[in-house]
């Protein structure tokens, strides 16, 4: 019997679960950003949060392997190898996409698994905040829970996204306690029902627990709260573009200068290489499906064909309109010191 049957008869109307078969499921689940699309043999589509409890005990029950996705959009970061020997179910967190407002004044706010960058920037607009969502390059469908909880970054203020993360529950996949969510101590001793002290306060009490859930496979996350940075009066992006390759080092230089000297006012400063640029400004010369790489000549042709740069610097600027233009200032001159090429700055 496949593992579809089996959870067709566990899941109830009150569950509120949709199954969805091998071949639909290995459609729209099964590929990967390494690897050749993969067989799933089934994904358990989640709508209210303690339903992923009993999806951990039919589990550990059915013997099934669980994978638990938030939007299936974190390039990279969310992909995934299947063990074999059991059956492969996904458990999709996507509907899991509520926002709430934990205190506005602070810039605090509580996140189902499923919600994305575009969802969480339409409500700061719509709902008059004055903060920045933490986005990534990853687009506005990928998943700001799943980002944080993989240690990622961006070049918001808040670079880092798990650090700007002050409290999150958990399901954790021991047979005794899995139909129970996890919450720190903080969160247990909270009598209002509001969790204000535990989401305002990272660091909680005794052992920092939080962390273990990151980059693992120990719990199932299923509510995330971060602290989001205020916006700025003004904004800049910053570009470098180095053609000489025997510059790199003194690239890595002047990156390191300028975030040690203008913390607080640059993000972070993203450094890519050529390879990176051509993936994500031109299609792959061998085809979509193909796993081989480029060969160095095919790179050296593209790149030439579309003026990529060896290296591409890429910045931020926050701050007042004063300081962020005395800021660009500053940086095109040491560049121009360093000899390493022009910094352009958007107005």
């Amino acid at each position: 019997m496949q593992i579809i049957d089996e959870l067709k008869k566990q899941f109830s109307v009150e569950d509120d679960v949709l199954l969805i078969e091998t071949k639909e499921a290995t459609q729209h689940y099964g590929k990967t950003t390494f690897s050749a699309p993969i067989n799933i043999d089934c994904v358990i589509v989640v709508k209210k949060v303690m339903t992923i409890g009993k999806a951990l005990k039919l589990a550990n029950v059915l013997q099934f392997n669980l994978y638990p996705v938030g939007t299936n959009k974190n390039w990279g970061y969310g992909s995934f190898n299947l063990c074999s020997g059991r059956p492969n179910v996904i458990l999709d967190l996507g509907q899991l996409s509520n926002i709430s407002s934990t205190d506005k004044e602070l810039g605090l706010v509580t996140l189902g698994p499923g919600v994305t960058q575009q969802q969480l920037y339409d409500f700061l607009t719509e709902n008059n905040w004055e903060f920045m969502a933490p986005v990534t390059g990853a687009g506005p469908e990928a998943g700001v829970v799943s980002n944080a909880l993989e240690r990622g970054y961006g070049i918001t203020p808040h670079n880092d996204h798990f650090y700007a993360c002050t409290a999150l529950k958990a399901f954790i996949p021991h047979p005794e306690l899995c139909e129970h969510q996890y919450e720190s101590a903080l969160s247990a001793f909270d009598q209002s029902n509001t969790d204000f002290i535990d989401k305002s306060y990272k660091w909680g009490l005794g052992p920092y627990i939080d962390g273990l859930f990151t980059q693992s496979n120990l719990g199932i996350v299923s509510e995330m709260t971060i602290r989001l940075a205020p916006k700025p009066e003004y904004f800049s992006a910053f570009y470098l573009k180095v053609f000489n390759e025997e510059q790199f080092e003194d690239t890595v230089a002047l990156v390191k200068n300028i975030l040690k000297n203008y913390a607080g006012i640059v993000g972070s400063i993203n450094l890519m290489d050529r390879r990176r640029l051509i993936s994500i400004t031109t299609e792959n010369p061998n085809g979509f499906e193909s796993n081989v790489l480029m060969s160095e000549q095919q790179i050296q042709d593209i790149a030439s064909e579309n003026q990529l740069p060896h290296w591409l610097v890429v910045g931020s600027i926050y701050g007042d309109k004063e300081v962020v233009k005395a800021t660009k200032k500053v940086f095109k001159r040491k560049a121009k010191a360093m000899s390493i090429g022009r910094i352009n700055a958007t107005d």
